[in-house]
């Protein structure tokens, strides 16, 4: 019986490890996620081309675009849209086509994909149906004959989270906070960006130990870390963001000095083992 519970205990273990790595929950982080809050928000006006780029995991690539684009057409109108494109590794949780509508009511022929929003709270993992493509938060667009809007109402005045999974060599899923504001006018519209949270690496390497007493400092650095736990005999090692072993060290009678100036700005994960007893920590490089 004893071998059965062990071998059950170990598998509960690894499905605990493989869970945490398959969602997040929209407006929370966990110590080890990659997270930024713009004080004061970022805002993307709609009354002129304006764009921002994400790296929401903090690997240094981008991860999405979003973009707002005003046009003034032929026949004296516009066509301003609010809208988010994943990378090439990425995707955005998808909500429908629209179908856009007239003042009046009627169908026009234009068939929008719409971004999905959050709730705070909801989970964002799997579950959620996903595009590589283009995905609209707000579309508006007018002639002297018609007006009609394609918009997720969701995002308009009060805060909601956009859906971004990445594929590295896991699958880490994120979220953006953001919400439109609707202006004097059709052209005057606001999006404005408060937040963002991404996971940040492969399940096993990216959460520490809750009950450690091991403290890294300062975090961020430009490279160089200090320790306030003195070790006796133990093993040290940084992996990236991938989960690659960059370096590896005994530790011998020492607090550590962990000097990572020679790689590039990014997160990097520190393990620590001594008497089977792990420390885990997350690093940031500026």
């Amino acid at each position: 019986m004893r071998p059965f519970l062990l071998s059950f205990f170990f598998f509960l273990c690894c499905a605990t490890n493989s869970l945490r790595s398959q969602s997040i929950v929209a407006g929370q982080h966990q110590q080890w996620d990659y997270y930024h809050d713009f004080l004061p928000d970022t805002v993307i006006y709609g009354m002129y081309p304006d764009s921002m780029m994400l790296d929401l995991n903090g690997d240094g690539l981008i991860d999405a675009w979003i973009f707002s684009s005003y046009q003034v057409t032929w026949n004296w109108g516009f066509d301003r849209t609010f809208w988010i494109r994943p990378a090439p590794t990425s995707e955005v949780a998808f909500l429908r086509n629209d179908t856009c509508m007239q003042q009046d009511g009627v169908t026009v022929s234009s068939i929008v994909p719409l971004a999905k929003p959050f709730n705070t709270n909801d989970t964002i993992n799997n579950a959620a149906t996903w595009s590589d493509s283009i995905c609209y938060l707000q579309r508006y667009k007018s002639d002297v004959t018609q007006f009609y809007s394609c918009y997720n109402a969701s995002f308009h005045s009060s805060y909601q989270y956009a859906g971004i999974r990445i594929f590295t060599p896991d699958t880490l899923y994120g979220w953006i906070k953001m919400k439109i504001t609707l202006g004097n006018g059709m052209n005057d519209d606001t999006l404005h960006i408060d937040s963002y949270a991404c996971q940040t690496g492969p399940a096993g390497i990216n959460s520490p130990n809750e009950n450690s007493t091991l403290h890294i400092f300062p975090d961020p650095s430009d490279g160089i870390f200090y320790c306030n736990e003195f070790f006796h005999s133990a093993n040290l090692e940084i992996h990236d963001v991938a989960g690659k072993l960059l370096l590896t060290e005994e530790l011998h009678e020492e607090k550590p000095v962990i000097d990572l100036s020679a790689y590039e700005s990014g997160i990097y994960f520190l393990t620590i083992s001594e008497e089977g007893r792990t420390y885990n920590a997350k690093l940031v490089v500026h």
